[in-house]
């Protein structure tokens, strides 16, 4: 089975109208494959966040399309919709958004049983995500008990449970110390190997990005390949 592909064509968006209007993406063009690694980087405000909300469907663009597997994300039913969100891409955000009410394991169970799993089932897959981590000694415990990277990283099993094609990181480290993000990107890293999946990853931290396969920079709307000084 061939790796699926996520693309932009000639995306665009702009904010306010008139002269009010600010053009944060003014056409980009990009493919990514399943089972690569990429990081966006670029200045605060460059639009890195919302060109990661429009790949992943949770935001409209001003024209131009995103593309699955050659099929336009925007033109999906609410059914198709629902399905790319929930197994196709997962999302993982500077904050962790963990549900502080429920336990880790309940945290990380919430994708599969939202999708329809039965509970035994994602009961088990999240003992066996917390054991690739060296975390189940923190099933039973709460978002609030768990330090600053270990939250993250709950997270991030969260993000992954259902098998999604595509992983999006906004600035996974960017609330963690130097250590802490080095266990955050390594265990990315680590699961992109583990379930083939591509990894789209905005950073201005350059020990974050330096680790993914492809660079790219947005700068003035646009993205292109990043050239280091």
């Amino acid at each position: 089975m061939s790796n699926s592909r996520l693309e932009a064509k000639k995306l665009k968006k702009s904010f306010g109208r008139g002269s009010r209007k600010l053009d944060v993406l003014r056409g980009v063009d990009v493919e990514f494959e399943q089972g690569k690694s990429y990081a966006i980087t670029g200045a605060s405000g460059s639009g890195k966040s919302t060109l990661l909300h429009l790949l992943g469907g949770i935001d409209e663009p001003t024209s131009g399309d995103v593309y699955f597997d050659n099929m336009s994300i925007f033109k999906f039913s609410s059914k198709q919709k629902d399905l790319f969100l929930n197994q196709n891409v997962g999302f993982i955000f500077q904050f962790h958004y963990l549900i502080k009410e429920l336990t880790v394991l309940e945290n990380i169970m919430l994708m599969g049983l939202i999708k329809g799993e039965k509970k035994d089932f994602c009961e088990k897959r999240a003992i066996k995500l917390l054991n690739l981590i060296g975390l189940k000694d923190k099933i039973k415990s709460y978002p609030t008990q768990l330090s600053g990277g270990q939250q993250q990283r709950v997270s991030v099993l969260r993000a992954i449970f259902n098998n999604p094609k595509f992983l999006l990181a906004d600035e996974p480290t960017g609330n963690l110390d130097a250590e802490n993000a080095q266990n955050v990107i390594e265990l990315l890293l680590k699961l992109k190997r583990e379930f083939n999946m591509g990894i789209i990853l905005c950073s201005h931290d350059s020990e974050v990005y330096s680790k993914m396969e492809s660079l790219f920079s947005l700068h003035d709307g646009k993205l292109s390949p990043f050239k280091s000084k």
